[in-house]
């Protein structure tokens, strides 16, 4: 099936915000496809069918439209009537009022399907751990991955084979990357680094790598000049012990 897709205009997501100007927006195209008539009459499976809003939401977002002056909207039975004829705003409440209610009721109701989900994900991952007989923890893989990150590097700490093995792709051989273990966990140790310890491995001995090929360029650009400048002295010194003129 084919997804319907929703636009508004940039310039009225910015006035009203999202969520009304997207309401506002596709009523006003709804009531543009039968332009004889002087009202646009929708019931409320269409409403929920046609966008992305509970029929609360959706009440709170006309009542900030009707203050707004921006439309008129009666309700008989379970049948919306819209109109968009001007009128002045109700004085209870600012029409940026009735927006920012509206914004916020939508927004609350998407937290709350994302924390309905990360508890159907807790009951899931715990009865997982429970068929797999893993009794000895009850922190979760999201608890581990935190705690790693709020956790300073250890004296002992070594890179995982895993790193290794990114730098030796990329060329670096593994006894050069050890050999900058303890650099790195001395600056990190007084730094006082919270975790990431692996990802910053691998950029430290990364820099390394290229202070070092550098290094060598350097010195093997400046070597052929030393070398001429020893022939020069020792053909010199050998003019000045020929004898043999």
């Amino acid at each position: 099936m084919t997804e319907q897709w929703l636009t508004l205009p940039l310039s009225l997501a910015r006035q009203l915000g999202v969520e009304a100007a997207l309401l506002l927006h596709q009523l006003q195209q709804w009531h543009a496809l039968s332009p004889q008539q002087n009202q646009l009459r929708l019931s409320e499976s269409e409403l929920a069918h046609r966008l992305p809003f509970d029929l609360e939401t959706l009440a709170d977002l006309i009542e900030a439209l009707e203050d707004a002056g921006l439309l008129q909207c009666s309700q008989h039975q379970s049948y919306y009537y819209f109109s968009f004829e001007a009128r002045q705003a109700k004085a209870s409440l600012s029409a940026n009022e009735r927006l920012q209610q509206a914004v916020a009721n939508s927004a609350q109701q998407i937290r709350n399907a994302a924390r309905s989900r990360n508890r159907q994900d807790w009951a899931t991952w715990q009865q997982s751990s429970s068929e797999s007989n893993d009794e000895g923890s009850t922190d979760t893989p999201e608890d581990s991955a935190h705690a790693k990150r709020n956790e300073t590097i250890a004296e002992d700490w070594q890179p995982s084979a895993t790193t290794l093995t990114m730098l030796s792709h990329q060329q670096i051989p593994q006894a050069f990357a050890l050999a900058q273990r303890d650099a790195f966990v001395m600056w990190h140790l007084e730094k006082g680094t919270l975790g990431g310890f692996e990802s910053r491995f691998i950029s430290w001995v990364k820099r390394g790598w290229v202070d070092e090929q550098q290094q060598q360029q350097r010195n093997t650009a400046t070597e052929p000049n030393h070398r001429s400048e020893r022939e020069r002295v020792r053909a010199r010194l050998d003019d000045i012990f020929d004898t043999d003129w």
